[in-house]
């Protein structure tokens, strides 16, 4: 097992297939905003190709809380474009921290 050289960071979440969306899951969520970020409410690409956008969990796939399906569910499958994910603010307000590697100076 690797060694945490950083113990105080938050680390990166562990994907499992069990927790991750359907295709079908993220057709429909990205059909649902019709091809809109959630976050910044602007067309992603040209508003017709699903794969050019993140989905992101609402509820922290991490939560014990949060069973398998739930974290499958089109309920919980948020559609980001890539620069609204990776920006440091909405980063932060997805997640609840600001990663080192993303922070612009």
């Amino acid at each position: 097992m690797k060694q945490d050289l950083n113990p105080g960071r938050p680390q990166p979440l562990q994907r499992t297939a069990a927790r991750s969306f359907s295709l079908a899951t993220k057709q429909r969520r990205f059909q649902e905003v019709e091809g809109r970020c959630e976050a910044c409410g602007e067309l992603i690409g040209d508003g017709t190709d699903w794969r050019r956008a993140i989905y992101h969990h609402r509820r922290l796939v991490s939560d014990p809380k949060v069973s398998d399906k739930e974290a499958r569910a089109a309920a919980n499958c948020m559609v980001l474009h890539p620069a609204c994910h990776d920006d440091p603010v909405e980063f932060y307000n997805l997640h609840g921290f600001y990663p080192d590697n993303l922070i612009r100076k």
